[in-house]
């Protein structure tokens, strides 16, 4: 896909997917597709081998550090070897609470928490609906921002008064409707009260705090081993059953592509180059669908809370400045799938020609085009497709479908490059020879056969849709300071 055309999709996709502690970091150099079979992905339903080594792969994708709008390629520390490490050498402030602070707390966490047969915290049913229904508010404003960003940019007036009179009612309706079921079904109000109490308690007696987040996090516990030896957390996305659904679409048309591009953000326009418009796409439309990360031995309260710091010496683990600096500056918390790709592009003198294109192709960015000087860009310049060091969920998931299929083999062989001597003979048999007939024959007249007319061109052919879903983005959050030790607490 043109660069022109990639820039504006990511830049919109940051209009639409971003907020304001979030960012994208998009797997550019590296594009991920999968079947949607391998993606269903579930740590109570391993059953074999291929199940677990999806499932390891899966985990290291979405646990590597993002430092910014591409994601990484090369596999370096994760996120639970980060998270083991702090609670290993991390200390809480002191402090003590009183009796009625103890039973404070504690009715705050029967809220929100509730014991698991193997020892950890789980979200209470209470807990679970107001995150589910959190979600579906954000699908709601995500979808909201993708169509106005879409109508503001269109020039045809009838396509704005349909935003205005028709789109927008029905998209903030939609948005005002999971808002108020998040309020009701989702006890907004009671479950963020309770979150509230246990912030302020954990203050009083940070120990408290600590104790639960070691809790949460038992590395002889929530680490596995796949069949490679090698160890991970298991991390998985709700909702899981969201290659059930029917998803939203995405589009962007060739008057927003411009539009987009010259307001592409500064660092995109860095990374990727301000691409120049040109060539024929006049529109690219996929369905997308964003979703929350799950971990269950993440206790995301580590990097925001001043409660502790690391050892006596302290130390820190994110800056919490831009560029983002530290060891872990920020963390993968949702993604953007995309599927069902259509690019429809113009066509000289005939209609658009409709076509499907697989969803990795989608951000397939040439490394050339890239202006950074880094160690990553320098790997992906040596090998512009995946390498399996590099990227072994592609080596794992891809495989099969890479494999080259006997009819392929065959096909292969029949295209052989034709030798010189081929060649001659090819035109010695291929010579008209004009023989004058005898003269004792008589001539007869043939009539003269009249040309054939050419054959009437071929409607346009669309593809079949690619079964496959890619990972558009991840959708990072970043870490304030951390950690960020509080003065005015008392510290041993």
């Amino acid at each position: 896909m043109d660069a022109y055309v990639q820039l504006a999709l990511m830049a919109k996709a940051k209009l639409v997917f971003e907020t304001e502690d979030t960012f994208l970091s998009f797997p550019a150099l590296s594009p991920l597709s999968y079947p949607p079979g391998d993606l269903k992905l579930s740590h109570d339903g391993i059953a074999t081998a291929r199940d677990l080594a999806r499932l390891s792969e899966f985990a290291r994708i979405t646990n590597q550090v993002p430092r910014g709008a591409v994601a990484p390629v090369e596999e370096g520390e994760y996120l639970w070897d980060i998270c083991s490490e702090a609670l290993a050498l991390g200390m809480p402030a002191t402090g003590t609470l009183s009796a009625a602070d103890q039973a404070r707390l504690d009715e705050a966490r029967a809220v929100l928490y509730a014991p698991s047969p193997d020892g950890h915290r789980e979200s209470t049913p209470a807990l679970a609906a107001y995150k589910q229904c959190r979600d579906a508010q954000v699908v709601a404003v995500e979808e909201y921002r993708n169509q106005q960003f879409t109508a503001e940019s269109a020039t045809d007036p009838a396509e704005k008064a349909r935003w205005a009179t028709v789109d927008e009612p029905r998209l903030r309706q939609a948005v005002n409707a999971a808002e108020e079921a998040w309020r009701t079904r989702g006890a907004k109000a009671q479950i963020e009260g309770a979150m509230q109490v246990e912030q302020a308690f954990a203050a009083r007696q940070p120990s408290l705090a600590w104790d639960a987040w070691k809790a949460d996090f038992l590395g002889d516990i929530d680490l596995e081993t796949d069949t490679d030896r090698i160890r991970f957390a298991p991390t998985t996305f709700t909702p899981g059953d969201v290659f059930d659904d029917a998803w939203p679409r995405f589009t962007i048309i060739a008057a927003e592509m411009a539009k987009l591009a010259s307001e592409a953000p500064p660092e995109l326009l860095d990374i990727f180059g301000g691409a120049a418009a040109g060539g024929d796409v006049e529109s690219v439309s996929f369905e997308y669908r964003s979703v929350a990360l799950t971990r269950s031995w993440l206790p995301k309260q580590l990097f925001h809370s001043r409660l502790w710091r690391l050892g006596s010496e302290g130390g820190e683990l994110s800056s919490g400045e831009k560029p983002l600096n530290g060891r872990c500056p920020s963390y993968v918390t949702a993604l953007v799938f995309a599927r069902n790709v259509e690019v429809r592009r113009r066509q000289p003198a005939t209609a658009s020609q409709s076509t499907t294109a697989a969803p990795g192709t989608l951000l397939a960015l040439d490394p050339t085009r890239l202006r950074i000087e880094s160690a990553q860009i320098k790997l992906a310049r040596q090998a512009p497709t995946l390498k399996p060091s590099a990227v072994p969920v592609a080596r794992m998931l891809q495989s099969a479908r890479l494999a080259v299929r006997p009819a392929d083999t065959a096909t292969l062989s029949a295209l052989q490059p034709v030798t010189a001597a081929r060649s001659a003979q090819l035109a010695r048999s291929d010579l008209l020879v004009v023989r004058r007939p005898p003269m004792e024959t008589p001539i007869i007249p043939q009539p003269v056969p009249h040309p054939t007319p050419p054959p009437a061109p071929a409607p346009p052919q669309v593809e079949a849709p690619h079964d496959e879903v890619a990972i558009l983005a991840f959708i990072c959050r970043r870490i304030p300071r951390c950690p960020d030790p509080d003065p005015s607490l008392t510290w041993a």
